[in-house]
């Protein structure tokens, strides 16, 4: 994974769950969050 295109945060659910929330920047410059 390409850090300078991807940041990634992660964060700890109260059940357990790991969640990743990843924010990828593309090319155009169009940023877009996934849960």
């Amino acid at each position: 994974m390409i850090r300078s295109q991807y940041r990634i945060s992660g964060v700890l659910n109260p059940d357990g769950h790991f969640v990743e929330n990843i924010s990828v920047v593309s090319k155009s410059g169009a940023k877009r969050n996934k849960a």
